[in-house]
């Protein structure tokens, strides 16, 4: 019977005898008196919700054997202490489930505390779950927990304020003798009333999380408390403890051998992950919320002893630098279906995060500032979804496409990728992009209002590459732009080649240039190049290894006889110059270049780099320069061009075989350098 929100201010009275389930809840219901429902012998279900109930008879349902569910929620001039008129005489009904919730008004600012008149009342009964959220409680007497009946199997006192009970204290106030107890949820622990109302419709997160001054000091000090649960409740399945002033930091947890199959710790402020996680039968964990706690640090040990996780919540938290330094933080989460790693400020995602995640299927990484997908999924054949949506990607890369398409073959279709608010390009570059867009079978979720610019700079609405003729377009706008491109780079590349040659062409005579260019801004040689003056009569250019034959002969005769003046590198270049520099002005400041040509000078780097010069200077100033003296011969075949052109003009003096061709040989040399 449906009788919600019809401002009844009583119990209807002609309601049928046989009535199972009877809804009164957001009415104004002010009293229950002993007999409200003493004909309703047949009560499976009872919702007095939302109502203004302050008073309770003692015993009114208790003639209702067949009741199984009671929900009071909501009734804040009823008070908590009056819960026990409630549940007086439920031991003789069908009582499962009991939800208890918000007895208490904020304009009552007394705390509540549990006492075991508060519970008694349940000791007997088959109850499955009760709720207790939103009652301002605040103490618990020693053992009152011992209270509840042993197939209690739920137990929800969220949105309280028993922050100064710690979980691991929990064995004193009875919690052992539940027997089948298996769910605990304790979350919410403050005096906020107006968020504990909130609790019943949470909403997920839709901004950043909080940026709170965090140090930079990442080491494993932690000054939190350890917990352990070791000797608490071996029949535990799931705890929750959202909100619920946790802070600081998690350091050794040790669940002993519970076996723990969800645990909830998010929305508290525990910026430190440090660990480790102890559970001797890890392989029943199978969720791990840890979202909207602001970490910035997790250890290298914290996950090392819970391998079984399925599902792994972190989202809210700011994890973006502690996940890319060392080694992979999920090494051993090697049975990971689902990670949620949104609203993590992740700039980045290095490949060996999630290197061992191959079991993967959703992985959630939305609501960051990643501009690119790095990362490598080859090893994870079974991913399905991916949410890359409000990030800053423009595309994604070919080795992510080609597995998502293995991936697709495999779940026939069904898997998705989500991009909405992403700053999608439509470029060319991004064309086979678009075209797996088009032609896979992965379904891509984009922002069927957003759009993007094309090369030709018009903007086009993403949704609408998925028209056959608009991909079209684009691809014959692409291929078009191709060529010409092909065709730009092509001359481009011919232009730089024949510069190339060009320049290869020139090298001696840039260097020359070069050279002199920086010896006339040294004030060493007039700027308009005009020779008459030179400070040397000849500069000398030869092998180490003719050093005996220039310095015993050469600068005997004509040094010491004739009155010449020679530049010699070892004793006339400038100390403190680069030897380039000085060939060069030892060069310029010589009237000729005397080449001292052997076997030898054909071996030296720095005599071809002098000859090179010469014959720059040569045609440069143009004059002759180079007085080639052949010391010893040299096969013609060996010999470089450059020489080659001396011997083919004749310009080139032979050192005689006989003593008595000496004088001749000395004359002419004296000569072709005056």
């Amino acid at each position: 019977m449906d009788c919600r929100g019809r401002e009844l201010y009583s119990v209807p009275k002609d309601l049928p005898w046989n009535t199972a389930y009877l809804l009164l809840s957001n009415n104004s219901l002010t009293k229950i008196l002993i007999d409200s429902f003493s004909y309703l012998k047949k009560l499976t279900y009872l919702d007095l919700s939302y109502n203004n109930i302050s008073s309770f008879a003692k015993g009114a349902l208790a003639q209702l054997s067949e009741l199984a569910i009671l929900d009071i929620t909501m009734n804040e001039f009823l008070q908590f202490q009056n819960l026990r008129n409630v549940t007086y005489g439920l031991n003789n009904t069908s009582i499962t489930q009991l939800k208890a919730n918000f007895l208490h008004s904020p304009k009552h600012f007394r705390s509540t505390s549990v006492i075991k008149e508060d519970l008694e009342n349940l000791k007997n009964t088959k109850l499955d779950e009760l709720q207790l959220d939103g009652n301002q409680i605040q103490l618990l007497q020693r053992n009152v927990l011992s209270f509840l009946p042993p197939t209690l199997r739920t137990l929800s006192v969220k949105g309280n304020d028993l922050g100064n009970i710690r979980i691991s204290e929990l064995r004193k106030y009875g919690i052992g003798t539940i027997l089948s107890l298996t769910s605990l949820d304790i979350s919410y622990q403050c005096n906020d009333y107006k968020l504990l109302k909130q609790i019943y419709v949470p909403k997920q997160n839709s901004h950043q999380p909080k940026q709170t001054k965090i140090s930079n000091d990442n080491s494993l000090v932690c000054n939190s408390p350890d917990i352990s649960l070791v000797d608490i409740h071996f029949n535990f399945r799931t705890i929750k403890a959202r909100h619920s002033g946790l802070s600081e930091c998690i350091s050794k947890w040790d669940f002993g051998k519970i076996r723990l199959n969800y645990i909830d710790v998010s929305q508290n402020n525990l910026l430190k992950w440090v660990g480790p996680v102890i559970i001797n039968s890890p392989q029943f964990l199978t969720h791990l919320d840890l979202s909207d706690n602001n970490c910035h640090y997790i250890g290298p040990a914290f996950f090392g002893n819970i391998t079984s996780i399925e599902t792994l919540d972190l989202h809210g938290n700011m994890l973006g630098e502690t996940l890319n330094k060392g080694g992979s933080k999920f090494e051993k989460l090697i049975n990971l279906h689902s990670v949620n790693l949104s609203l993590n400020g992740l700039e980045f995602i290095g490949d060996n995060v999630f290197k061992t995640q191959y079991e993967l299927k959703i992985l959630n990484i939305s609501r960051n500032n990643l501009k690119a997908l790095n990362i490598s999924i080859s090893h994870m054949p079974k991913l399905r979804n991916i949410d890359l949506s409000y990030n800053q990607i423009a595309d994604l890369p070919t080795h992510i496409m080609h597995q998502l398409d293995q991936n697709a073959d495999r779940f026939q279709g069904n898997v998705s990728v989500f991009l909405m608010k992403n700053p999608i390009q439509c470029t060319c570059k991004q064309l086979e992009f678009w075209k797996w867009i088009y032609s896979s079978k992965v379904v891509v979720y984009l922002s069927e209002n957003e759009t993007c610019k094309l090369e030709n700079d018009s903007t086009i609405r993403m949704i609408m590459f998925r028209n056959p003729s608009v991909m079209k377009q684009y691809s014959d706008m692409c291929r078009s732009h191709a060529i010409l491109y092909v065709s730009i780079g092509l001359v481009t590349w011919l232009l730089m080649l024949i510069l190339v040659v060009i320049l290869y062409a020139k090298r001696w005579e840039l260097r020359y240039r070069w050279y002199i260019y920086r010896l006339r801004r040294k004030g060493y040689t007039p700027l308009d190049g005009s020779r008459y003056d030179y400070e040397f009569d000849a500069f000398v250019s030869y092998a180490e290894k003719d050093a005996d034959f220039v310095k015993t002969k050469m600068i005997t005769k004509l040094e010491t006889e004739y009155g010449c003046h020679l530049c010699l590198h070892e004793r006339d270049f400038r100390v403190g110059e680069k030897i380039a520099s000085n060939i060069i002005s030892a060069i310029h400041n010589s009237n000729k270049t005397i080449v001292v040509l052997s076997p030898e000078y054909l071996k030296s780097n720095w005599c071809k780099y002098e000859l090179h010069m010469a014959n720059e200077e040569e045609h440069h100033q143009d004059r002759k320069v180079v007085v080639l003296l052949v010391l010893e011969q040299v096969k013609k075949r060996d010999l470089p061009a450059e020489v080659l052109e001396h011997y083919r003009t004749n310009t080139y003096i032979e050192l005689p075989e006989h003593e008595d061709n000496m004088d001749t040989f000395w004359d002419a040399l004296r000569e072709s350098i005056s």
